[in-house]
């Protein structure tokens, strides 16, 4: 069964180029965004694992954890999150312990130490259905001048190994093909979802009076990330912690590697981890940490 056909309301929509009688109107600003969330009818399975994207990786259950994803969202989806350039960076400085990450079966024990909470969130990539978004303000975010030479070409190969990834595993879709002991409820399609954006119903007045970073790069890496419809910009730097609160309550959460690992944790998210149905070893995965991050 393909996701167009799991479109209730497409299942019921006239044909194309018929007279419409109803038009789908305005999103409800005050209902929950599909933003690639699928409604599921959990019955008595609790939180079952689910795979939530071509790569058949298990996704995440928006409700589970609304530290991460808010309360406004619902469904199984992936975790959309952008790394500032900084983590990105340091994956390549700690590529020797990030590597750790790439085992048959996962450990979450080790994110209160900063690195090994930067070596779990390459394990979450490598196990669950987490997808980085990446983009141009990466390139352009350089307290030192332009990228030239050896580091342009480095944040190049980084930037592009996660972009391909990112398609790899679904961009913002998600997609379920068999969720065994599960019924699915309802998967809108684009026309009739309400999208993420529809959500904030901001201006340039209203963004204006939210609290974000002042370094213009990081400011711009924020603002792509809430404007990519991620669920969370993941940072370290203190400066841009601080804009949690403000950008949380319009769907951006702001979290450290560790406090993301941690709220999953708190939720029970990664205790039902067992790797999913696809193959270890993930020989794509690998290929794009040691092509974008390896010397």
């Amino acid at each position: 069964m393909t996701p167009e056909t799991l479109c209730r309301r497409c299942l019921s929509a006239p044909r194309a180029g018929q007279l419409r009688i109803f038009d789908p109107g305005d999103p409800d600003p005050d209902a929950a965004p599909h933003d690639g969330g699928v409604r599921l009818a959990l019955g008595e399975t609790g939180w079952p694992e689910v795979g939530t994207g071509p790569t058949g990786r298990s996704g995440f259950w928006r409700e589970r954890t609304p530290a991460v994803f808010g309360s406004r969202r619902f469904g199984v989806g992936p975790l959309i999150a952008m790394p500032d350039t900084n983590i990105l960076i340091e994956i390549r400085d700690q590529l020797a312990e990030v590597e750790g990450a790439m085992v048959i079966y996962p450990e979450w024990d080790a994110h209160g130490d900063r690195i090994g909470a930067l070596r779990e969130l390459v394990q979450l990539w490598w196990f669950r259905d987490l997808r980085f978004a990446v983009g141009p303000e990466h390139l352009a975010d350089s307290k030192r001048g332009p990228l030239a030479g050896e580091r342009k070409r480095r944040r190049e190969e980084a930037v592009e190994e996660l972009e391909v990834d990112f398609f790899e595993r679904g961009g913002m879709a998600t997609s379920i093909s068999e969720a065994e002991g599960v019924s699915l409820e309802d998967q809108p399609c684009v026309l009739h979802a309400v999208p993420a954006a529809p959500l904030h119903g901001d201006t340039a007045r209203d963004r204006d009076r939210w609290r974000w970073p002042n370094d213009a790069p990081d400011r711009a890496l924020a603002e792509a990330a809430y404007d990519g419809g991620c669920h969370v910009f993941i940072t370290e730097d203190k400066k841009v912690l601080r804009c949690h609160r403000s950008l949380f309550a319009h769907g951006l959460a702001v979290l450290t590697p560790g406090e993301l690992l941690g709220e999953l944790e708190d939720s029970g998210e990664l205790e039902s981890t067992r790797g999913g149905d696809f193959v270890l070893p993930d020989i794509s995965t690998l290929a794009r940490l040691h092509g974008g991050f390896s010397d």
